[in-house]
């Protein structure tokens, strides 16, 4: 008899401490996200740090753009970038997140963290101006690699007015 009423307390006892470990690692897994969203748009496209891009993706990295189509590589992707915002060394538009848009779904195999969905939107504005233009939305798959780094595999680009 002991042991059925032990059963359900201790049952309630994981359960939550299961909640509180998955709440602190999502919890963690948004600031990680959050911070690497920042590094790859401050320092990656509005300054044009191709490598600090470069670092923040996987090698067979696939950009979808609604407007500008498909970006199949790390390589082809850096290229485009260089090519057309920062072609002229200085990108001269600015990307800027809506707050309270950022939003992450983390992703699990058979209990352990892989990846992580992270979705958005973002607006431009030129270079020294407050005023957001061409809102758009973005998701990005973002995986652990083995060296415990995260790095976006897949990005969708789309809703651009």
């Amino acid at each position: 008899m002991k042991k059925n009423k032990l059963t359900p307390a201790l049952t309630v006892l994981l359960i939550s401490t299961f909640s509180v470990t998955n709440a602190h690692t999502e919890e963690s897994l948004v600031d990680t996200l959050q911070a690497k969203d920042k590094m790859l748009f401050a320092q990656g496209f509005d300054n044009c740090d191709l490598l600090t891009t470069a670092s923040l993706m996987t090698e067979d990295v696939e950009f979808y753009h609604v407007k500008s189509g498909i970006d199949k590589g790390k390589t082809e992707f850096v290229k485009t970038i260089q090519n057309g915002l920062c072609s002229t060394g200085k990108n001269k538009i600015r990307r800027h997140l809506i707050p309270n848009s950022l939003a992450v779904f983390p992703m699990f195999n058979n209990g352990k963290l892989y990846g992580a969905m992270q979705t958005g939107k973002y607006g431009f504005a030129l270079a020294g101006e407050a005023v957001t233009i061409a809102p758009a939305s973005f998701t990005h798959l973002w995986l652990l690699g083995e060296d415990e780094e995260w790095r976006i595999a897949r990005v969708l680009n789309y809703d651009h007015y």
